[in-house]
């Protein structure tokens, strides 16, 4: 029995020197284990409209400084438009049209704006 006593004894003297969990607010616990859980991302949300608005006035200043021949831009996809003559951004501006020279002569080709990659120069 003082065995069993001196057990409890040094069983609780041991638990005090601890301190004892301190009560967590539940909104706090939420949000962290959401941080916890949610791994960080590199995306935001751009209205299309001013994305294209955005391309075009990019395709105006580059064409300002380069000639027109050498902006061109790049698809998701690999391929590229260059010798462009002119862009127009449809009406909703989530489709563009290019116009460009290519050797059959002037084409056009109409690009989501999802499907540009980049914008740039030679």
């Amino acid at each position: 029995m003082l065995i069993k006593s001196s057990f409890l004894l040094s069983y609780f003297l041991i638990g005090a020197a601890y301190p004892a969990a301190q009560p967590v607010n539940p909104i706090e616990a939420e949000q962290y284990s959401l941080l916890k859980r949610t791994p960080p991302s590199s995306y935001i949300t751009i209205d299309p409209k001013l994305r294209a608005e955005d391309y075009k006035e990019a395709f105006e200043i580059l064409r300002k400084e380069k000639t027109t021949s050498k902006v061109f831009f790049q698809l998701i996809d690999g391929t590229t438009i260059s010798n462009i003559i002119d862009m127009t951004l449809m009406d909703n501006a989530s489709l563009i049209i290019f116009r460009f020279n290519s050797q059959q002569g002037i084409r056009f080709q109409v690009v989501r704006i999802e499907d540009i990659n980049l914008i740039n120069y030679q």
